[in-house]
């Protein structure tokens, strides 16, 4: 944990500025300002975009009475675009565009929730279970108590005193 404290504190910054360095050699310095500008400007636009995009569609799946578990990834996927890509940077801009492209932000999203079930327990009053959502037990099955008859017996009040 600390050396990917390490790296995205202090590596990704020097890499960054090589790299723009290195631009502003080969383009010119008046090139990679405007680069890293018009990234910003362009990147915070397709941000505010796709999280409006984002949000509507977690109403839609709510409204619907499902639970958005696929449009909340999309949408902490596209906050850290969005946080990525105030970082001035071309490395830290092209993962920010990678996560804002919707075909891109999909691979990602299902790799993290492929990653997050293997790494996920799940807890149930029939046990635990690695990997999945459903229990050890199995699923739930409709059906019949079997050949047991149900006892149905008249209530009675129980007053205190």
């Amino acid at each position: 944990m600390l050396l990917r404290l390490i790296v995205l504190f202090v590596c990704l910054p020097w890499l960054e500025l090589f790299i723009l360095f290195r631009l502003s050699e080969v383009a010119g310095f008046g090139t990679a300002l405007a680069l890293v500008l018009v990234t910003g400007v362009v990147g915070a636009a397709l941000a505010r975009h796709e999280g409006t995009q984002a949000l509507r569609r977690i109403r839609e799946a709510m409204k619907r009475g499902e639970i958005p578990g696929r449009e909340m990834v999309d949408g902490v996927l596209i906050l850290a675009a969005g946080l990525v890509l105030i970082t001035p940077g071309l490395l830290t801009d092209t993962v920010g565009f990678l996560l804002l492209i919707a075909p891109a932000r999909r691979v990602i999203r299902d790799l993290l929730i492929r990653r997050f079930r293997q790494h996920l327990t799940v807890v149930t009053p029939m046990g635990r279970s690695r990997g999945g959502p459903a229990p050890s037990g199995g699923p739930p099955t409709e059906g019949t108590a079997g050949d047991h008859e149900a006892i149905d017996v008249p209530g009675r009040v129980i007053e205190d005193g």
